[in-house]
């Protein structure tokens, strides 16, 4: 189980590495998450697949409006399961659909980003990965 917990924290800190986002984006994250998950249950009959729900509540994120970034701040309170650097990338992910190309170069983050990106690194700064805090005990009773 211990494995399951790494991979899907892997898999959620590669999502939050992702800059440019599309209207689609998340959905596609959900799909893959998906069908990783139906072949990790078949290929070692663990079902449901542990930790599964650590990918899923990150992409589920990408589906929060920046134009609401109250929303986007409680979602961060509620989930200190994600460092701070794993929600600054989602905040920029979720800015780059406001930025623009301009001759081909892209236009500096936008102030309203960087206010929200400062806001969420000062509630995030204590948040840790699940598994710097899990025991083994924990992670044997995970299901």
């Amino acid at each position: 189980k211990g494995s399951a917990l790494h991979a899907m924290e892997s898999l959620v800190d590669g999502y939050s590495r992702i800059r440019r986002t599309g209207d689609n984006t998340a959905l596609i994250m959900s799909n893959d998450v998906n069908t990783l998950k139906a072949s990790l249950e078949l290929l070692t009959k663990m079902r449901p697949f542990p930790f599964i729900s650590h990918a899923d509540n990150f992409i589920k994120a990408f589906f929060l409006d920046l134009n609401e970034p109250d929303m986007i701040l409680e979602w961060t309170r509620q989930h200190p399961e994600y460092p701070s650097h794993q929600i600054g990338g989602l905040v920029q992910a979720l800015g780059s659909k406001e930025t623009q190309a301009v001759f081909g170069r892209t236009v500096q983050t936008s102030d309203r980003v960087k206010a929200l990106l400062h806001q969420v690194s000062l509630l995030s700064k204590h948040h840790k990965l699940p598994s710097s805090s899990i025991t083994v005990a924990q992670l044997a009773a995970e299901s």
